[in-house]
C-alpha cells in the first residue's frame, strides 16, 4: 500500500553510501561482475573513516533541493551494514576505522529537517555463504575459493538458473535448509535494524 503523503512527496533523495567510496568504485557490483575479486573489494573495509560523514548538512541540502524523503542503503549486496548491529559482524561500527553506527545520526538528521526516511536493505548478500552456496549451487570450499578471483557471479547465477535444481551438485534439500537460515538472518538483520532506527 502506498502511504499518502508518498503519492504528494514528488522529490525524494535516493543515496548509496559505504565502503566503495574508499576507491571509488562502484557499490557490489565490481566484484558482482568481475571486475575485481571479492577479497580485494573488502580491503575497502580498512580505509572507511567516515571522515566527512555529516548527516546534518545532507539533510539540510536535501531540504534546500525540495525533497520531502531520502532512502539510503543501509546495506548492499556486499553485506556490509552501515548500522552498529548484533546480527552481523559485517558492518561499519565493527569492521572499519569510523568505528560507530552511522544510520541512527543520519535518521536523526533527516527526521530534524522534516524528512521521511527511507532504508534500502539488499534482498541478498553476497557475503553470507548460505547465499552464495544456494544461488551459485557450490561448495563452500568452492564459494570461499571464489573470493580471491574476480568473478562475474551474475552470469555464473544466470548459468545456474539454467539446471534443473535436482542436476545440480547439492542435495536440494540442503539447499532448501542453507536457504532458511540465510532467510532468517535477512529477516533478522532488517528488522533489528528497522526498529533500532525508528523514533523515540
Amino acid at each position: 500500500m502506498v502511504r499518502d503523503w508518498f503519492r504528494h512527496a514528488k522529490l525524494g533523495i535516493f543515496m548509496h553510501w559505504g565502503i566503495y567510496a574508499v576507491d571509488g568504485i562502484t557499490e557490489s557490483w565490481s566484484f558482482g561482475q568481475g571486475s575485481i575479486s571479492y577479497d580485494e573489494y573488502m580491503k575497502q573495509l580498512d580505509g572507511f573513516t567516515a571522515s566527512e560523514y555529516d548527516p546534518k548538512k545532507w539533510a539540510k541540502l536535501f531540504k534546500e533541493a525540495g525533497a520531502r524523503y531520502a532512502v539510503l542503503t543501509t546495506k548492499h549486496h556486499d553485506g556490509v551494514s552501515l548500522a552498529d548491529t548484533e546480527h552481523t559482524d559485517l558492518n561499519v561500527a565493527k569492521r572499519t576505522p569510523a568505528g560507530r553506527d552511522l544510520l541512527a545520526p543520519y535518521c536523526e538528521a533527516l527526521r530534524e529537517e522534516g524528512l521521511k526516511v527511507g532504508f534500502y536493505f539488499s534482498n541478498t548478500d553476497w557475503s553470507d555463504v548460505d547465499n552464495m552456496r544456494v544461488i551459485l549451487d557450490k561448495s563452500e570450499e568452492e564459494i570461499l575459493a571464489m573470493r580471491k578471483e574476480a568473478l562475474d557471479y551474475n552470469a555464473m547465477w544466470t548459468e545456474t538458473c539454467k539446471i534443473d535444481k535436482n542436476d545440480g551438485i547439492q542435495n536440494p534439500a540442503e539447499l532448501e535448509e542453507m536457504w532458511a537460515r540465510f532467510m532468517n538472518r535477512y529477516r533478522l538483520g532488517i528488522s533489528l535494524q528497522i526498529k533500532s532506527q525508528a523514533p523515540k
